[in-house]
């Protein structure tokens, strides 16, 4: 007989079966069977104790094992019964029906689900029926009689095999121990090494959502990779996690991304999340009926609609549908057929042009005018084009068209004005029509009021003199001087901050001057020039002055275009000097020639 079969006959008084004790066991249990198992499911342990009696049922996730007491004149006898269920333990109650079964439905583990998903699910089994403490190992367990551990862990180890099918059970059957069976299974089914974390990474980071999937099915799929690299204890903070999320979406949710993003410095992911889902929920069409899309329907025989393969779709009313189009603006759509046969829901664009209505097509979207106004904007999806907006049902319209419309049309004829202002305006009684004013978000607000994020200054500075150069070239003035100079350039050496200043009559000049300007510094100081910071103007990225410094060893850090904050030194070197100039000047009483 082996240990573990020693162990388990000791844990649970099984005797060997022979006998009359054995004869009287097989009789107890055969007819306990015939009873349809009602008796062992809810059989418990009965003893006194100070409040009253307490039942104590077995703990097992698949097949329980409780024991049946029968009482007579020779003393109580366990008799080991499967049960069906778990019952977990409670106290009270006078007779063993007062016990409450709970049955925990979790898959076996084959290998091709997720491990850490399902290693989850069984800690949280374990916990339900207090067993988790085997996980830890003796010494962390803080139980400390041996026998006590041995019937802890011989009943976890079986939990957990119990969950596993054949194949797996192979690859762990000589672990004793409820440690040495975890352990193995991670290191099986839950390798840490690179390759598996560089594997789950570029799953994560490609993932990508067609716009065929739906967002619910997309998110767990970036919750599960999201899980695995956790139990590989590779951390993702919240932050990048939202951005993956939604850099993830496709091109339909940029108008949804840019609305989450907008003036936010931080994102969380429970936030983006629950954006996400609400908009799914609140933009997703129900099924297409009378009584839910339109909101006014009469119901007639309205002809036959013909299909492409020559079969035909019945069309069983008309009425009106409102539509909330990309704008915030609702529109409504009469003379619409409720063809229910329909996949899809179509507008015709001969209608539309037939209502004096006209459209163009740029790249991946459709522009519906009625005159100069676009109202109606579609994005290209395979051969058709997505209307972008939803449909409101029902009495819902009404209500929009009544506060929502009103108020972005008071915002629009208002140049844009903020939501704040509005209020102010309503609450004084002037503008007519608007009972709540309440704005939706504006697109155009954010494409026309939207500026640069302030640049962050730098705090480095050079360790020696000549080290890092900036230039900046002003002009040309409005007036030239004197001598001509319409233009100056100047160099600025980032330690010491000292200036050194050449006047231009002509751009193309400066390279000259930064070569004597160059050669002056170096032989003043003993020091070499070894960076050059300038823009990308023309005099600065000429061949000739490029193959100068790359000869002397001069490194180039160019800024990007557009961007002159990056040059601020020069350039708020510049302004220094103008306004010195300009208030010299002014005191003196002199001419601009000067």
């Amino acid at each position: 007989m082996t240990v573990a079969k020693r162990r388990m006959r000791k844990v649970f008084g099984i005797r060997n079966g022979k006998g009359r004790d054995g004869e009287r066991e097989r009789e107890i249990a055969k007819r306990e069977r015939n009873r349809g198992g009602a008796a062992a499911v809810a059989a418990s342990t009965q003893r006194r104790s100070s409040g009253g009696l307490e039942v104590v049922p077995a703990k097992v996730l698949y097949v329980h094992l409780v024991a049946q007491v029968e009482r007579h004149s020779g003393g109580g006898r366990f008799v080991p019964i499967i049960a069906a269920a778990a019952a977990p333990r409670f106290t009270g109650g006078s007779t063993a029906s007062n016990s409450i079964a709970a049955k925990f439905e979790i898959s076996k583990y084959d290998g091709k689900i997720d491990f850490g998903l399902w290693q989850k699910r069984i800690k949280a089994v374990l916990v339900q029926q207090g067993l988790h403490k085997a996980l830890l190992g003796k010494e962390k367990s803080g139980v400390k009689k041996d026998e006590e551990w041995e019937e802890l862990d011989l009943k976890v180890i079986s939990t957990i095999q119990m969950s596993l099918t054949d194949e797996i059970m192979y690859n762990v059957v000589d672990a004793d121990t409820t440690v040495d069976l975890w352990k193995k299974l991670e290191e099986l089914y839950m390798s840490k090494s690179l390759t598996n974390k560089l594997y789950v990474k570029r799953q994560l980071y490609s993932l990508r959502m067609s716009e065929s999937n739906k967002l619910l099915e997309h998110m767990n799929a970036f919750n599960k990779l999201i899980s695995q690299l956790r139990s590989m204890d590779v951390k993702v903070e919240e932050e990048d996690q939202a951005l993956l999320l939604l850099s993830s979406l496709p091109k339909s949710y940029d108008h949804l991304v840019t609305t989450i993003l907008y003036g936010k410095d931080t994102l969380k992911m429970k936030e983006v999340m629950t954006t996400l889902l609400s908009n799914e929920t609140r933009s997703k069409p129900g099924p297409s009926t009378s009584e839910e899309w339109f909101t006014s329907f009469r119901q007639c025989d309205g002809g036959r609609v013909l299909m492409g393969n020559d079969s035909e779709c019945k069309t069983l009313g008309i009425g009106s549908i409102r539509i909330k189009m990309f704008d915030g603006t609702i529109r409504t759509l009469t003379d619409v057929r409720y063809v229910p046969d329909l996949r899809k829901s179509l507008i015709s664009l001969g209608t539309l042009e037939a209502a004096g209505c006209s459209y163009t097509s740029e790249g991946r979207y459709l522009k519906v005018k009625k005159g100069a106004l676009v109202f109606m904007k579609g994005e290209r999806s395979g051969t058709l084009y997505k209307l972008i907006g939803t449909t409101i049902a029902g009495d819902a319209a009404v209500s929009e068209m009544t506060d929502e419309d009103s108020s972005l049309l008071w915002h629009a004829r208002l140049g844009h004005m903020s939501e704040r202002r509005l209020l102010e305006l309503h609450k004084k009684g002037l503008l007519k029509g608007v009972k709540t004013c309440k704005l939706d978000f504006c697109e155009t607000c954010v494409l026309g009021k939207q500026h640069r994020v302030k640049f962050v200054t730098s705090t480095q500075r050079s360790k020696q003199a000549l080290e890092y150069i900036h230039s900046d070239v002003w002009g040309p003035a409005p007036e030239p001087s004197l001598g001509g100079v319409r233009y100056f350039v100047t160099f600025i050496d980032d330690f010491s901050r000292k200036v050194w200043i050449y006047f231009l009559k002509h751009k193309s000049e400066v390279f000259e001057k930064f070569k004597v300007c160059k050669t002056t510094v170096e032989k003043q100081t003993g020091k070499r020039v070894k960076y050059l910071r300038s823009d990308n103007g023309g005099e600065y990225t000429s061949a000739e002055f490029q193959e100068y410094c790359n000869q002397k060893g001069i490194t180039r850090h160019l800024t990007i275009p557009g961007t002159p904050q990056q040059n601020g030194v020069a350039k708020r070197m510049n302004r220094t000097l103008l306004e010195r100039a300009r208030c010299m000047r002014l005191f003196a009483d002199l001419p601009r020639s000067f």
